[in-house]
Order: C-alpha cells, then structure tokens, then sequence
C-alpha cells in the first residue's frame, strides 16, 4: 500500500485510465439502480404481449415510428408522453413495454409514466434493433395519398 504514491508518480497515464474506468462503472450502475422500468429481451416482450396482453410503447421520433415499429405499437414521443396521458390513461394496470433505439429515451419516458400511476413498466433491451435482430414482425406506418 506505501507503494501506491510511487507507482502513480510513475505511471500517470495507467492511473488516470483506471480513475476514469472506475467513475464510468459507477456511473452506469448508479443509472441501472435508477431505473424505472424493468430490462426484458424481445422473446419475454412478445410472451408478456402473448400472456398479459401487454402494451408496447415506442418512444422515437415519428419518422422512425413510420419506418417500421413493433406490430400494435403505439407512438408516444418520449418528450411528449405528459400530452399523451389521456390518450394511455386506460392503459395502467398493464403491462408497458418501451422501447426506442438506444435505451435513454424509453426510460425517460418511463419515469413519466411512473410518475403519473403507471406500475408494470418494462423497457426492451436493445430497443429496435434488438428486436429486428431477433428476426421478429416489424410493421410500417402506410401512408394515404389523395
């Protein structure tokens, strides 16, 4: 342990790689202690819509909602879902799954959700792409011209 001052005098670089290692470790398990809604991977996402006729939630922006979405999926922007609580208010006592393509979208929309009653709240691990990856349905917004 005396040799500790020694060998940071000596290898600066490797110590600041380790501080910095050790703040992002804490930091990612200080946002997964945090989070509201529960991690499920795509084939429990699609056994909780099976069995509990879960709801699924996607959080992106339109234009990727209209690219192609989970089959049901409604659309409720993550910024947004303060407007979208009436529309959603039936929807309490399921089961909510969120998703989008990077994970902080879906939990901010979570806490949200949480805020204002809503209880069983799960996020899909990988959001889309997981999801597309799984080989699973994807359904696209068709547009009407006329």
């Amino acid at each position: 342990m005396d040799r500790i001052p020694e060998f940071v005098s000596n290898h600066p670089l490797l110590f600041a790689a380790l501080a910095a290692t050790i703040a992002m470790i804490i930091v990612v398990e200080y946002q997964r202690f945090r989070r509201v809604a529960e991690s499920v991977s795509p084939s429990r996402a699609t056994r909780l819509s099976n069995s509990e006729d879960a709801v699924f939630i996607d959080t992106r922006a339109k234009k990727d909602y209209d690219e192609g979405h989970l089959p049901g999926a409604r659309h409720v922007p993550s910024r947004e879902v303060e407007q979208y609580l009436k529309q959603i208010e039936k929807l309490r006592d399921r089961p909510v799954v969120l998703y989008d393509d990077g994970g902080f979208d879906a939990e901010r929309a979570a806490k949200a959700l949480a805020k204002n009653g809503f209880g069983r709240l799960y996020a899909l691990q990988g959001g889309m792409a997981a999801w597309r990856k799984a080989d699973l349905p994807v359904e696209t917004q068709t547009r009407r011209k006329g």
